[in-house]
């Protein structure tokens, strides 16, 4: 087996990236490895980390030569968004590490991290979901970290259950944020989480404003016809219904969404008030005061 041939499945294992380390301990010699950085068969990532030039650059790449190159697991942000629970970072890999190692161009934190603490993700070492929401709830706003938890939950990567065994240790009493991630899952725990950003969204502005918080997901038969609410006030018998920025495309969404407006519109009992992502987002006041007006409720008070 020649020497290429014996790094080419750490090459395939790691996005095309490899430490000197590594490829000596499959039998490449120090001095042919040199040979292939300074014929640039292999370029520099960072100190001790390199990369084949046939690899694509990704994010993936980019946080596991951060890791390689610190010794550390990706965290905090750079692990929220490994797993899909936010869509951007501040551009830096940030990831924790057990020793002092400063590298240019990587956020290193130093939070002390249990071995439950430890996952994988793929080949990237990242903390866990459990212990990412911890982290985040230092540096997001409510809404945000709302709606990272829901991302978590409805790609089934973890349950409110897990989350709630785990944040509520003592360890955590003192990180910033912890209070409001600890009541965010416990609302999950009681009431769901929402199926949609918007819904989550108009879910967390109705808190914001002190009104009554709704069910989310509200299965009922209303003119005999099965149908489920975005959002619903079952006692009132008011329904919120919600349009995102793109209209359903397809028939069978775009049937039962019509279906369902007109056994409202038929039905004795139940009421629904239709929002935009823009009345949410742009005209929170608006969206709060109708729901308000259709609950019977006095501006100001908010209360019954």
């Amino acid at each position: 087996m020649s020497a290429d041939e014996s790094i080419q499945p750490i090459l395939d294992a790691q996005f095309g990236l490899i430490t000197q380390k590594q490829a000596q301990a499959r039998g490449m010699t120090r001095g042919t490895f040199e040979h292939r950085v300074r014929t640039k068969r292999l370029l520099r990532v960072h100190a001790r980390v390199y990369r084949s030039p046939s690899a694509p650059e990704t994010f993936e790449q980019k946080v596991l030569a951060a890791c390689l190159a610190t010794g550390g697991i990706a965290s905090d942000l750079t692990a929220a968004m490994v797993f899909g629970a936010i869509d951007r970072t501040d551009g830096r890999p940030h990831v924790n590490v057990d020793q002092n190692r400063r590298v240019p161009n990587i956020v290193v934190h130093r939070a002390k991290l249990d071995r439950q603490d430890r996952t994988h993700y793929g080949s990237i070492p990242v903390t866990s979901i459990p212990r990412t929401l911890v982290d985040l709830a230092a540096s997001l706003e409510r809404r945000a970290l709302a709606e990272a938890v829901d991302r978590m939950l409805r790609r089934k990567l973890v349950s409110a259950e897990r989350l709630d065994r785990i944040v509520i240790d003592d360890r955590f009493d003192r990180a910033k944020g912890i209070r409001m991630l600890r009541e965010i899952i416990r609302d999950r725990l009681r009431s769901g989480y929402s199926d949609s950003v918007l819904e989550a969204d108009a879910f967390e502005v109705l808190r914001e404003f002190n009104l009554p918080l709704p069910e989310r997901g509200f299965g009922v038969r209303v003119k005999g016809r099965p149908v489920v609410f975005d959002l619903a006030y079952p006692d009132a018998r008011l329904a919120i219904e919600l349009d995102g920025k793109a209209p359903h495309t397809e028939l069978p969404t775009w049937q039962r969404d019509h279906n369902r407006h007109n056994a409202v519109e038929l039905d004795d009992e139940w009421r629904a008030l239709h929002f935009t992502w823009w009345d949410v987002h742009d005209t929170p006041v608006y969206f709060v005061a109708t729901v308000a007006d259709g609950l019977g409720l006095r501006p100001r008070k908010w209360g019954y």
